[in-house]
């Protein structure tokens, strides 16, 4: 990547952050959210529930951990997103790290929700073999032992997405799903599509509400290198997540994926939000590849 196309790309994403934004003196801290989330491809004990549950390979993308902040303004989410992932290749020997950081603007409309975002890709070695084997320790598990690539890459990333409406009530969500996120360098890009559902279950006179959502769809990766393409494929796959809210304020959702990165392995997940007046469920297209 030449010095020129970096800096458009810095003054790109620097104006998609910086013009929209609400003034300091209207925001409001009451219409923002955070959220913390944690998969793996075998989160699952699986000395316990190997026989209940299918459990993954620990390999290619084998562990995520997740942050975002919402914030709600003039109708729409500023969303900022953080995604760290740990890949390891245990046949070819070697591993890296990805860090994806991204700001997006949510619309949701009558129609269709539209979201659209930027960011940064980086790729080399930040940590995730401490990370790994130090829960491989507590686990009794076995330490992998790969070395990390000697040369580190930065990449841009641009998301767009469209979720048409079939079906849109207080209580029940069936909408189609079209997604993009397009990178430069580093990390895969992905096409996804599919077809999405949600189900409200309230609780009457609880402060608890319990919401199921699924999805089917198709994944497709591209523009990989030869670090990164033996680690994704493309495939169908599926999604079930389950969340729990208290009183708005506080959620908890727990989900599985199955071909989430197209090498036919299931991950598991887990994630705690903190919500003041925040009113943003935790969506499947978040935990997908971002």
């Amino acid at each position: 990547m030449s010095i020129l196309q970096s800096k458009k790309q810095v003054l790109i994403i620097c104006l998609f952050i910086l013009c929209p934004l609400p003034k300091s003196s209207s925001f409001n801290y009451n219409n923002y959210q955070t959220t913390f989330g944690y998969w793996n491809d075998n989160i699952i004990y699986q000395n316990f529930l190997k026989n209940i549950l299918k459990v993954g390979s620990d390999d290619f993308v084998t562990t995520c951990l997740w942050s975002q902040v919402a914030y709600m303004h003039a109708k729409r989410w500023w969303i900022f997103d953080l995604y760290y992932n740990v890949l390891t290749n245990k046949s070819a020997n070697y591993r890296f790290d990805l860090i994806t950081s991204r700001i997006s603007v949510e619309k949701d409309m009558p129609g269709a929700l539209y979201q659209i975002g930027t960011g940064f890709v980086f790729r080399g070695n930040y940590g995730g073999e401490l990370i790994q084997n130090g829960y491989h320790q507590l686990g009794g598990y076995s330490i992998i032992d790969l070395p990390y690539p000697e040369h580190t890459a930065i990449g841009w990333l641009f998301l767009i997405k469209a979720e048409p409406y079939l079906i849109n009530n207080n209580l029940q969500i069936l909408k189609l799903s079209f997604c993009n996120a397009y990178r430069t360098a580093a990390g895969p890009s992905n096409f996804q599509a599919g077809i999405n559902t949600s189900y409200q279950f309230d609780i009457n006179n609880s402060p608890i509400s319990l919401h199921a959502q699924g999805r089917l769809g198709y994944i497709w990766y591209y523009y990989l290198d030869n670090l990164v393409d033996p680690l994704f494929d493309k495939g169908l796959g599926y999604t079930l997540m389950i969340t729990g809210t208290y009183r708005n304020r506080y959620g908890i959702s727990i989900w599985r994926t199955e071909n989430q990165y197209g090498q036919h392995n299931p991950h598991y997940g887990l994630s705690f939000s903190l919500k003041p007046k925040g009113r943003r469920l935790l969506r499947i297209s978040d935990i997908m590849v971002p």
